[in-house]
């Protein structure tokens, strides 16, 4: 209560009508938390659920001060109810409940009744082969001190908790300018530490976006050859796998029709790729493909539909056929509708951007009936200067060293190229670094969305390694204190006189 006879007695009196005696003849705790803080007018109701919140915590209940003297009067017992003077080990349910009274000097009353949460269920254990590890701080000092916490946090957790530690300690902070991503496996807690120490090891990048505008992304699509690494992608990613079926599911099904071949299935993890990379926060401002990775990018672009598309995919595959069939097979591949993209598409057989009136069906005759590398694309793309991240939708290759051998590379004008699918690295640990590193150069990535096939949970993590600097007032003495007391009235002239 507020410490004042009526008001103790009234509500003292609520209590006991309210509440019959417990059937087990144990008690019922009630307390304030005023006698901690005294009153806090407007504010007085939030320590209170601060406090229950707690006590829920650690299934305690913390003892009042200063009641060793409770007035009397009040008839508290005859309801079971007792202001515990000890801290009391908080008995019952797994769902323990409290309740919360603030009382205004108005008359204007709250009352809310609290249920402790249900405990967490662990984490399902799925295996991953590997976690992606975003950490970020304000400095760099303070970026390897949070490295060195994690690491020591690692040594201590058990293997099947690393993904929850992974997933809560690379979301509980807002991203700051100083980050590293690191991509997890057994050797976790040496990287941690080769991180706070500031050695460079394998898997690990850190940087700082302090000074740097976030990259402008463009989307690349290369040609075929991505068919195998697909399939196993889409084993270690469920995400990317519901993605893939979404795409593949519009090809047409019947008893005449055949099974989608090699070509379409590429286009359908291309298209699957890009889509899920989108879904985890990489905004494309642009999108360019060449040979197969035409119709990716016109998918993604949203001009082409996926049922043309593979079809068309479908098509580009018996390109072995007589020139006679070819045609055939073109004029009936080729779609009536191509619309103007969402996102502006260069085209590799125009090497020039799509407009808003979007393609005709000559377009993609041409595509069929010619090869094209994309040569005048490659060099307008680079040339327009507008894009400095260039993210290969599968793997780069030979892409790579056509985009930075380009006519018109200008050097000042530097542009990173990052593959989705590097060399070297499979699975979901490449996929994964790919996101660390552009994380780090400043694309905003959203780390909630790549946890959520994992049913990963938040727990705790170590608190920000806060850099505290000490501002001391020095001293002034000499001439300049005798001023100063001239100045500053003495302590009689600092009260009014009582009228």
């Amino acid at each position: 209560g507020t410490g004042m006879r009526a008001a103790d007695a009234v509500e003292a009196q609520a209590f006991t009508r309210f509440f019959d005696l417990p059937e087990d003849g144990g008690h019922r705790y009630v307390g304030s938390v005023k006698a901690n803080l005294g009153h806090l007018l407007a504010g007085a109701g939030m320590p209170g659920l601060i406090k229950i919140l707690l006590s829920f915590k650690h299934r305690q209940i913390p003892p009042t001060p200063l009641s060793d003297r409770p007035r009397s009067g009040l008839g508290l017992r005859s309801a079971g109810l007792v202001v515990n003077q000890e801290l009391v080990q908080w008995e019952g349910p797994a769902r323990l409940r409290a309740g919360i009274s603030g009382c205004g000097f108005g008359g204007t009353n709250a009352h809310i009744i609290l249920e402790a949460p249900p405990e967490p269920a662990p984490s399902d254990g799925s295996p991953r082969s590997s976690s992606l590890w975003m950490i970020t701080a304000r400095t760099e000092t303070a970026l390897r001190q949070t490295a060195a916490a994690l690491a020591n946090r690692v040594q201590t957790t058990p293997l099947r908790g690393w993904s929850d530690l992974c997933f809560s300690a690379s979301t509980a902070r807002a991203p700051f300018a100083w980050r590293a991503a690191l991509v997890g496996d057994d050797d976790l807690p040496g990287r941690l530490l080769a991180l706070a120490r500031g050695e460079s090891r394998d898997s690990t990048w850190q940087g700082t976006t302090a000074g740097h505008q976030r990259p402008r992304v463009a989307f690349v699509f290369p040609d075929v050859g991505h068919v195998a690494q697909g399939q196993q992608l889409c084993r270690a990613e469920p995400a990317l796998l519901r993605q893939y079926d979404n795409v593949i599911s519009a090809w047409p099904h019947g008893p005449e029709t055949q099974n989608p071949g090699a070509y379409a299935q590429e286009l359908a993890f291309q298209v699957a790729l890009a889509r899920l990379v989108t879904a985890w926060g990489v905004q494309p401002e642009a999108v360019f493909g060449y040979g197969l990775g035409e119709l990716a990018a016109a998918c993604v672009a949203g001009s082409l539909p996926n049922v043309a598309a593979l079809g068309l995919a479908q098509y580009r595959e018996g390109l072995t056929a007589s020139p006679e069939a070819k045609a055939q097979a073109t004029e009936a591949a080729a779609p009536t509708e191509c619309t103007g993209p969402r996102i502006p598409w260069l085209s590799a057989v125009s090497g020039d951007w799509v407009g808003n009136q979007g393609l005709d069906a000559s377009h993609w005759r041409l595509w069929l009936a010619e090869h094209c590398d994309g040569s005048a694309a490659i060099d307008r793309l680079t040339a327009d200067h507008q894009f400095n991240l260039l993210l290969v939708i599968g793997q780069a290759g030979e892409l790579e060293s056509r985009l930075c051998t380009a006519s018109n590379v200008a050097p000042d004008h530097p542009f990173t190229i990052e593959s989705l699918l590097p060399a070297g690295r499979a699975g979901l640990h490449g996929l994964y670094g790919a996101v660390g590193r552009i994380w780090v150069r400043g694309v905003p990535i959203d780390r909630r969305a790549i946890e959520k096939e994992w049913s990963s949970r938040r727990v705790p993590v170590p608190s920000y390694p806060f850099e505290r600097p000490s501002f001391w007032v020095e001293a002034v003495t000499g001439a300049e204190a005798a001023v100063l007391d001239k100045q500053v009235p003495g302590i009689d002239e600092w009260f009014h006189e009582v009228v």
